[in-house]
């Protein structure tokens, strides 16, 4: 059971990082110390002569602080206080006591608040504007909205899974509080004192990068537990292939023999792994070759399979015909049918249906197939393809008799009512459909 509390007071804080000041005659070591409405602040824990010694303090207050009380830790910090002066010494066992209670004292009116700190700038605090001077210079050096290829310089993108066994919940719900954090106010019986939220919170803790600004920053989390979902879930890597969306949860289908055609799970499945796959491979033939036209034996993995009238688009329209594959994919993680806006995305889910196939029999091949239901309309290719378009036309493109057909004024195109199939208007979104967000940007 965890009992939530807070250590030591209002006038105690959460130590975890400890540092060394080293000068020709003395070492000393600091810890920074957090608690909720203040900046973080140094404070001294104790002097020594010998350097290498003080490291070894500072890393092992850290452990403490981090792990809690184990064998190896104590041992160590017993050979500290054994190494130390007597007066140094008392200093460490006092404070490796407050680096294992997650509760470090801080006088009263010691240090800064957050509040005091924003209004010294003399700028208007608001929720979305930076308040400090090189945060107001980031915004206007890199806007946060709007088309990365439009920024100067390289745009990186980095990912990274983190897979947390808490076994200290109590130190783990103090240092997100010291750091600022509040628990959801709506919780279930799976994690009442929001183990989940408070873990997000210090993962989230982005620093500053010397030479980058941050363009955006999101996370999302998941309760791995057995009263969770049974931890069937893989470690590392392989857990990668399980944070694949809860297909069999957002696509219920009706056993009735009377139903119409429904996407089931199992061809949401595939689906999905086609168009993120199609998505992947076109961003990186656009590493790869850039601006440069496409070439029937140049190695392309997507953009060769598109209508010749394409093959000389540039980087940036190319990158748009990637994110079209991701929207068909964002639209089945959450729940919804794959259905076209605009002719790109067309194109992109005919290829992803030629695709399913294989993706399909790769999914067989997989322990996630055990947990998606079977149903008579799974993987049924011929009526995902009559019932996810509202027509062909966009094909035509690739019938050597339609050379011209692409354009509005072309007399087969007006007998035949076909829109606008020119590459640069394959983008438009549809007269009878919802735009798609123009913020939303670029996985890649």
């Amino acid at each position: 059971m965890v009992s939530v509390f807070c250590p030591g007071g209002n006038d105690a804080g959460v130590a975890i990082e400890f540092y060394c000041e080293h000068t020709v005659s003395k070492s000393r070591v600091f810890a920074l110390v957090k608690r909720p409405g203040y900046m973080p602040s140094l404070v001294a824990v104790l002097t020594c002569i010998d350097p290498l010694l003080a490291h070894r303090v500072a890393a092992s207050l850290g452990e403490a602080a981090t792990s809690g009380r184990g064998p190896t830790v104590l041992a160590e910090s017993g050979r500290i206080a054994a190494e130390l002066a007597d007066a140094p010494a008392a200093s460490y066992r006092q404070a490796i006591d407050r680096a294992y209670a997650a509760a470090w004292p801080v006088p009263g009116t010691s240090g800064i608040r957050w509040d005091d700190l924003h209004n010294s700038y003399g700028y208007p605090y608001s929720e979305d504007q930076p308040i400090t001077p090189g945060g107001r210079d980031a915004v206007i050096r890199t806007p946060h909205e709007g088309d990365l290829t439009s920024l100067p310089g390289m745009v990186v993108r980095v990912e990274t899974t983190l897979d947390l066994q808490i076994h200290d919940p109590e130190r783990l719900l103090a240092a997100a509080r010291a750091d600022g954090w509040e628990p959801d106010q709506e919780l279930d019986d799976t994690d009442p004192h929001d183990l989940l939220g408070a873990s997000m919170w210090l993962a989230d803790q982005i620093p500053t990068i010397p030479g980058a600004d941050m363009i955006h920053a999101s996370s999302a989390g998941e309760n791995l537990s057995n009263e969770s979902i049974g931890r069937t879930d893989t470690v590392g890597a392989d857990a990668l292939e399980d944070n694949l969306p809860d297909f069999a949860a957002l696509f219920h289908v009706n056993d009735n023999d009377d139903a119409d055609w429904q996407l089931t799970p199992r061809t949401a499945d595939a689906l999905h792994s086609a168009l993120s796959i199609l998505a992947d491979e076109a961003y990186d033939d656009i590493e790869e070759h850039g601006d440069d036209p496409v070439q029937p034996d140049g190695h392309w993995m997507v953009f060769h399979r598109l209508p010749r009238l394409s093959w000389r688009q540039d980087a940036h329209w190319r990158r748009q015909l990637a994110r079209a594959a991701d929207d068909l994919a964002n639209d089945l993680e959450a729940g919804e049918w794959p259905i076209p806006r605009c002719n790109a995305e067309e194109l992109c889910l005919h290829l992803a249906l030629a695709d399913a196939v294989g993706c399909a029999e790769m999914r067989d091949e997989s322990p996630r197939s055990e947990h998606l239901p079977r149903h008579d309309d799974d993987d049924d290719w011929d009526l995902c393809s009559e019932m996810l378009f509202q027509d062909h036309d966009v094909l035509l493109l690739n019938q050597p008799w339609a050379d011209g057909i692409e354009d509005p004024d072309d007399d087969a195109n007006k007998a035949a009512g076909i829109r606008d199939l020119r590459p640069n208007n394959w983008f438009e979104t549809f007269n009878n459909v919802e735009p798609r967000d123009p913020k939303r940007g670029y996985r890649r």
